[in-house]
């Protein structure tokens, strides 16, 4: 698995729920849907980092179970984000 640390998603219930906490407190914190059956498929991570940077930066993560890998939810996910983004003027 090539994720950092904080990014891992614990084993058990109430482990979930504290970095599903700990995720919200950083950064805003998406479900991804199956558009059909509306099933929670991932997790969508921005984070407004532009306190690091010179300019506003947005830093995006993606976390989908293996079921749904290669099936372009990513693809789909990242599409869907550029169209809102620029909707507001914003462009990276």
């Amino acid at each position: 698995m090539h994720l950092p640390e904080p990014l891992r998603m614990p084993d058990g219930a109430n482990q979930a729920e504290s970095w599903v906490a700990a995720r919200q407190a950083e950064s805003f914190l998406y479900a991804v849907r199956e558009a059909n059956t509306a099933a929670i498929v991932g997790l969508m991570i921005l984070a407004d980092t532009s306190e690091f940077d010179a300019t506003v930066t947005l830093r995006l993560g993606y976390l989908f179970g293996q079921f749904a890998w290669g099936h372009g939810y990513a693809t789909e996910l990242v599409k869907g984000l550029v169209q809102e983004l620029d909707q507001f003027g914003w462009s990276g």
